[in-house]
């Protein structure tokens, strides 16, 4: 029986290679290479497919994270497949931080990481050129310039009120009255006012109301909201024995203000104030129950107070020393029929 032989040639697989240039950020393209042959097929996530030996994939999404696999085929029609990985980034949106204050303006672009002035992730700066300009900022009073972000200017802005006044009573000499709230724990202390601020417009309704000490110099600070920035308001003193004294005009309140009846009477309004004789002008002592006008219902009302001895801290007591005595009924009986004058 009879053999034959025949001689088979086997060829090898093709030495093939497969890459991409990612990883790349959602939304950007991606270019992938492969050798090793003269015919493609790719296939990946999404359906992906592609007989080109290099394709491109734009506009990648999150989706098309994965393997991706091409088989190539030689000229002896002999193939291999092999695979690359692609790996794809969320995309971040950055917006622009021109003054690197940490808070960015509206200008914004998708990417995987900072680039060039896109740096931050918030949009929150209402002035991206100024890096003094940004929410939490210290805001600078009285500029017009909102530099905390926050739509409302000089917010922050605490509103003083500088007022330099001399009660009669307490009056003692050379620009100074005696400490009456308590002469031993406070004696720089003289006593306490109450400042109101009024609408410039009849009928000149109280708006703001603060009270607080004036020194035995009669300088006190009085603290308002930052409301009454860029307003204007009649002052008027209240104190606890002395007669209600208005400001001559109204006070425009833009910046902290200083207002010194002290210094004329004029500063008051129908120049209502006592001339102390030595360059100094006070308020009128004597109005105990704050009815507009040193009249004898005061008299009767120290009288009556003066009669239980009274002592110590009293309404009555228009000297501050403590004691309610005929210098008081003095001061009373010298300023009767003085009144109230205001707008």
């Amino acid at each position: 029986m009879g053999t034959t032989s025949t001689n088979a040639l086997v060829r090898p697989s093709p030495a093939v290679s497969a890459s991409n240039d990612g990883p790349v950020c959602q939304g950007g393209d991606i270019h992938f290479s492969s050798a090793g042959g003269t015919g493609f097929e790719w296939s990946g996530p999404n359906n992906f497919t592609s007989a080109l030996q290099n394709p491109d994939l734009v506009n990648v999404t999150l989706s098309d994270t994965g393997s991706f696999y091409v088989t190539i085929t030689d000229s002896n029609l002999c193939s291999n497949t092999t695979n690359t990985h692609l790996n794809i980034f969320h995309a971040t949106t950055y917006f622009a931080d021109v003054d690197m204050d940490g808070f960015g303006s509206s200008s914004s672009q998708q990417l995987c990481s900072p680039s060039g002035i896109y740096t931050v992730t918030n949009s929150y700066d209402c002035d991206d050129n100024d890096s003094l300009i940004h929410p939490g900022a210290l805001e600078i009073c009285f500029n017009g310039i909102d530099e905390n972000c926050n739509g409302m200017l000089d917010d922050s802005c605490s509103q003083f009120l500088h007022v330099k006044l001399f009660i009669e009573g307490f009056y003692e000499g050379n620009g100074m009255m005696i400490p009456v709230v308590n002469p031993v724990s406070y004696p720089s202390l003289c006593d306490t006012v109450t400042i109101r601020l009024h609408s410039v417009m009849p009928p000149y309704s109280i708006l703001f109301s603060v009270k607080d000490v004036i020194d035995v110099m009669g300088n006190g600070e009085f603290h308002f909201p930052d409301d009454v920035i860029g307003n204007e308001y009649f002052i008027s003193v209240r104190h606890r024995n002395a007669l209600e004294t208005w400001s001559m005009n109204p006070v425009l309140f833009a910046g902290n203000v200083n207002y010194n009846f002290a210094l004329d009477a004029s500063e008051a309004f129908g120049s209502n104030m006592k001339n102390l004789g030595d360059g100094n002008f006070a308020f009128f002592s004597g109005d105990i129950n704050h009815d507009g006008a040193i009249n004898l219902f005061d008299l009767s009302f120290m009288e009556s107070t003066g009669s239980d001895f009274g002592t110590g801290y009293n309404i009555s007591d228009l000297t501050g020393d403590g004691f309610i005595e005929s210098s008081d009924f003095s001061l009373i009986e010298n300023n009767l029929g003085v009144v109230r004058m205001r707008p």
